[in-house]
């Protein structure tokens, strides 16, 4: 009992020495206080510091490969910033993070390469993602089983993204024939262009026969003669496919080229010409939305 009187005494006495405290030195005493939980840091790789401001910017810098550590926080993160210098994140950086606050990723124009499994598996994670010019290759599954992940943009027109692999991603933003372009067309992605607004998807179809996609989907081959046939998967249009919803051939073509309109899944009706004489091998295959076809006598 006379412990406890002689504890409370003690720190009645302390709170009155802190009211008569100059403000200046009050000051000081929060300053230090705020200042040692102010921000977190660490190292994850040979010559690359992280720190977490106490407003959630989370910051890598240095040079060289970015990599895995424990230590690096996710909680309460809103921003990630990774800085010039860093030239690559190694596999498994960020596998399995958690975010609970992130808005924004921000990577260097001096990346080159993202590592396998680097972003997998990150709950929380943003919803777009721009990849910079400089990003030479990706890695295995980098950015798969990322839920929040909806769109990437690829800056690159030449990286390599055979082994991209997003389960969430179903947007993607790059350039016309780019490796971007070619990736949304064989996952049956949708491809949003980055050229200027001059850009057509145009091309020559036949030695006499050109064709056309417009905006509202719409797919016309023109001209005279016969269409070129294809090999599967190698239509002029086929990285398109996902957008051609009609097809028009107009009157003077006399041919539909084999696999010209293969795993056009998205068309829902075809105009064929009485000028058509034949039609090449799979040229319709699995064209499961395909609803009306028009055409008159054709010679198979």
């Amino acid at each position: 009992m006379r412990k406890l009187k002689a504890l409370i005494a003690g720190l009645t006495a302390l709170c009155m020495c802190a009211a008569y405290m100059p403000l200046t030195e009050t000051i000081l005493l929060e300053s230090v206080f705020f200042s040692a939980h102010a921000e977190e840091s660490g190292t994850c790789g040979e010559n690359i510091t992280w720190t977490l401001s106490n407003t959630g910017v989370l910051t890598f810098s240095g040079t060289g490969g970015l990599t895995s550590d424990s230590s690096v926080p996710s909680k309460g993160v809103k921003s990630i910033v990774i800085e010039q210098g860093i030239t690559s994140i190694q596999n498994y950086a960020f596998h399995g993070f958690h975010f609970d606050a992130l808005e924004s990723v921000t990577l260097p124009d001096t990346l080159e390469f993202i590592g396998s499994y680097a972003f997998e598996n990150c709950y929380g994670f943003v919803s777009s993602l721009t990849l910079p010019e400089s990003l030479v290759s990706i890695g295995d599954c980098a950015f798969d089983y990322c839920p929040e992940l909806k769109e990437i943009t690829v800056l690159n027109p030449y990286c390599v993204l055979d082994a991209l692999n997003t389960s969430s991603v179903s947007i993607i933003h790059g350039y016309s024939n780019s490796t971007a372009h070619t990736y949304a067309g064989e996952h049956m992605l949708t491809f949003i262009s980055l050229d200027d607004d001059s850009a057509n998807y145009e091309g020559e179809c036949g030695q006499n026969l050109t064709w056309k996609l417009s905006s509202t989907g719409t797919l016309s081959i023109s001209g005279t003669g016969k269409m070129y046939d294809f090999q599967s998967g190698k239509s002029p249009w086929y990285l398109e496919r996902k957008n051609i919803q009609n097809i028009i051939i107009n009157s003077n073509v006399t041919s539909i080229g084999s696999y010209a309109f293969e795993n056009c899944n998205y068309t829902v009706s075809v105009k064929i010409p009485d000028s058509i004489t034949s039609i090449g091998n799979c040229s319709f295959s699995y064209c499961s939305s395909l609803e009306i076809l028009h055409f008159q006598t054709v010679l198979l």
